[in-house]
């Protein structure tokens, strides 16, 4: 039996419609535009504002598509004039929404390129009536802005998006590189007909019909992902300082506990705030929170490398040196103190000295438990207070 070959080619999409194509990219934008306002108020706050730019840019690409299906029943230069400016501000706003989703400010160039286009567009109507110039101009605007957010997308995403951030960089390089393919061939063809409309004319339009849904697919897995890694990171983090927490903490603890069998060592510094109590009650809770982030700021910049600093509960702070030794564990918390020492809380009509004691202690290789070693550094903090506070004290041999 023979088979009979596949005829499906790439010339057979210039059979297609215009006018379904162009009502099907109305009603599929409708129905995303939608969806993404049913969804907007789960979304992060700091999403919202893209959000709300995104849905707008939608509907006006669903509008742009209805001026296009009806282009032949309506009169030409108020449908071409509207239907292209509609399509160059929704893929604007899909720039400008991009762009305000990674905390960018606003690209007043993307709506200086829409206002020249609208002028070039109805120039190219009235006095000098220009198919191919409305083309080029159109469709380079709109695959301008697809070019320039996939630009901010692979770079600013990359911080922290990744599976979602790649498929808005090539669903909009894809759609980009289509429309701007369809202003630079303008020159080379002839002008559609409603018998022959043209491949590339009809790849511009399926184009159209795909962009606004996959894009807002996309950009929802965006603001999903962010999400989920939100909830991961504030699940290890301080919420006041932003330090890891003690959770975080306890487990790099754990983790650093599994691999001294292996030879390797292990610090604990665990440091209290002195007269933390006395500071609330006389200057207030406002400045307890501000002492807080004073340590915390000093020990961002004195614990660094593999080491890590955090808060452990209250006032208490630890710090853990993966690999280090007793005497150089010991030298980090003597240079914590001293540093804490020489800087108080300068406010604008108050300079607070702050001081803290420190507790040190190594996690020995037979400790069968993380919290065995952070007793040990618990009682050497204690010693340190008995002491007289703003000093260091070791773990007992």
């Amino acid at each position: 039996m023979t088979m009979r070959p596949l005829n499906l080619t790439l010339m057979n999409l210039s059979d297609l419609d215009p006018q379904s194509i162009y009502l099907t990219l109305a009603m599929l934008a409708l129905l995303t535009g939608g969806v993404l306002g049913l969804m907007h108020r789960g979304l992060m706050a700091d999403v919202q504002p893209a959000a709300v730019l995104w849905r707008i840019g939608t509907l006006l690409l669903a509008f742009a598509a209805v001026f296009f299906a009806f282009r032949g029943e309506l009169p030409q230069t108020p449908s071409v004039l509207v239907g292209n400016t509609l399509a160059m501000l929704g893929t604007a706003l899909y720039a400008h929404a991009l762009r305000r989703f990674f905390g960018g400010n606003t690209a007043a160039w993307l709506y200086g390129l829409v206002a020249l286009g609208v002028v070039v567009l109805a120039l190219s109507l009235t006095v000098f009536p220009l198919y191919r110039a409305r083309v080029i101009v159109a469709s380079g605007i709109m695959a301008t802005h697809m070019i320039a957010a996939a630009y901010w997308v692979y770079r600013d995403g990359q911080r922290e998006l990744e599976i979602s951030g790649r498929m808005m960089t090539g669903v909009l390089l894809f759609c980009g590189g289509i429309v701007g393919a369809r202003a630079i061939s303008a020159p080379f063809l002839p002008p559609p007909t409603h018998d022959n409309p043209g491949l590339i004319n009809v790849l511009g339009g399926m184009v159209g019909a795909i962009f606004p849904v996959v894009c807002t697919t996309a950009f929802l897995m965006m603001a999903t992902e962010r999400s989920r890694i939100r909830l991961l990171r504030a699940a290890v983090t301080d919420e006041l300082t932003g330090l890891p927490n003690r959770r975080a903490l306890t487990a790099e603890a754990k983790r650093g506990l599994a691999q001294i069998q292996g030879g390797t060592q292990l610090g604990l510094i665990l440091l209290d705030i002195d007269h933390f109590k006395s500071i609330n009650d006389t200057h207030g809770h406002d400045i307890g929170d501000k002492a807080l982030l004073h340590i915390a700021g000093l020990l961002r910049q004195g614990v660094q490398g593999i080491a890590m600093a955090g808060r452990f509960g209250g006032e208490e702070f630890l710090v853990v040196l993966p690999g280090a030794n007793l005497d150089t564990t010991i030298a980090m918390a003597e240079s914590l103190c001293a540093a804490l020492r020489a800087t108080p809380l300068n406010l604008p009509d108050l300079s607070l000295p702050i001081t803290a004691s420190f507790g040190v202690s190594m996690v020995r290789a037979n400790d069968d438990a993380i919290d065995r070693a952070l007793a040990r550094a618990d009682a050497a903090l204690y010693r340190a207070k008995s002491s007289g506070r703003n000093r260091v004290a070791v773990q007992a041999d």
